[in-house]
């Protein structure tokens, strides 16, 4: 079977998952709308896969929710239906909802080939939208064969612009687990209290609630000490780094890395502290629980939503403040040691549960079910 995906761009943490879908359909060719995106540390390297650069639109964009406001390229590609018409695949795999997937439509319409949208989305990520973005959207679900969404905020998503339960299939974000889960259970006492921040230095992933949560913290506990790793960079990364912190409190700054370099940082480190104000998923806590860290996780990613059990494998908050990441901090340095190493087992447990392989064999079975 062959099977076009069309998608913004390939980060590193894709690629065994399209390699494994590839593996269940037979023949894979993606499309894509930029190499890479500005604001992504990483260096394209999509191996054996067959990817098109498609002859795209890029605009500025800036997303303002209710909590924070974020700065992104929206891609509007315009080839779209040539490049289809030229491969003529048996199916069509679509990401979100732009015009890449009404370009599909309307040309699996005119062959009659089915098209499987991927909605990697939120619920609460897509209040207040606009009744415009609303209507377009309910059309392009009616005319999809299958959506497919990361969880159950997703799901809720779709059903409130019309898509029948029967419509949603639910596959998780998966990476390729084993340099994660080649790292060693076991933590030092001071090691396995450590604190790893993994990801752009950003108000959306909550940077500088990380920051001045970690302060109030050190305020609050001037006989302990809080080391915490922070593996990124972004827009706010100088006005953390010059950040007034109690001496009680070290932030090593590490910066942009690239993917590969990534488990090294989470083998030195203990608990993932993670605040943002607003994810689809956040592949840093499947990165994390597969590492054997519990996850200081905030309820506004559906990784954590999905994945993260209160005083199992983590800790759930909702950041609506340095005061509530100051406490789910003081929650988490609560736990025994007996405590961690029992959530650590746990949480690598939980996170092997999902693979690349599992993924790949859901989304061909949908694939197969769409074009029988």
């Amino acid at each position: 079977m062959r099977v076009a995906l069309l998608t913004n761009f390939v980060p590193p943490y894709r690629v065994p998952v399209f390699r494994a879908l590839r593996e269940e359909v037979g023949e894979l060719r993606i499309l894509i709308s930029t190499v890479m995106e500005r604001d992504r540390p990483w260096s394209p390297d999509w191996g054996d896969l067959e990817v098109i650069v498609q002859r795209t639109w890029t605009l500025q964009r800036n997303f303002r929710h209710e909590r924070f406001s974020q700065k992104y390229e929206l891609h509007l590609p315009y080839d779209t239906i040539p490049q289809l018409a030229r491969w003529r695949p048996d199916a069509i795999l679509t990401a979100e909802f732009g015009t890449r997937t009404a370009q599909a439509i309307a040309y699996a319409k005119l062959v009659r080939v089915p098209v499987v949208i991927w909605a990697t989305l939120a619920d609460h990520l897509e209040r207040g939208r606009g009744w415009v973005r609303y209507c377009a959207r309910r059309a392009l679900v009616r005319a999809a064969e299958r959506v497919i969404v990361n969880g159950e905020s997703g799901a809720r998503y779709i059903r409130s612009i019309g898509g029948a339960e029967d419509l949603v299939a639910r596959v998780p974000y998966a990476i390729e687990l084993e340099p994660f889960t080649s790292i060693p259970l076991g933590r030092e006492p001071a090691q396995g209290r450590r604190l790893l921040f993994s990801g752009a230095l950003t108000e959306r992933k909550g940077a500088d609630l990380m920051v001045e949560g970690a302060a109030l913290w050190g305020a609050r506990n001037p006989a302990e000490s809080l080391s915490i790793t922070v593996v990124g960079d972004g827009p706010l990364g100088e006005e953390l780094r010059t950040a007034g912190l109690p001496s009680n409190v070290t932030i090593e700054w590490v910066g942009s890395v690239e993917y590969q370099q990534l488990p090294a940082y989470y083998a030195s480190s203990g608990i993932l502290l993670y605040p943002t104000r607003g994810d689809e998923w956040g592949l840093v806590v499947n990165e994390a629980m597969a590492a054997g860290l519990p996850v200081i996780g905030s309820v506004y990613s559906q990784a954590v939503d999905e994945l993260v059990e209160e005083g199992r494998n983590g800790w759930r908050f909702t950041p609506d403040g340095p005061g509530s990441v100051a406490e789910a901090i003081t929650r988490a340095r609560a736990a025994p040691e007996a405590a961690l190493a029992a959530m650590r087992a746990h949480a690598r447990a939980t996170a092997s549960r999902i693979t690349p392989q599992r993924v790949g064999a859901t989304i061909g079975a949908l694939l197969r079910e769409a074009t029988a």
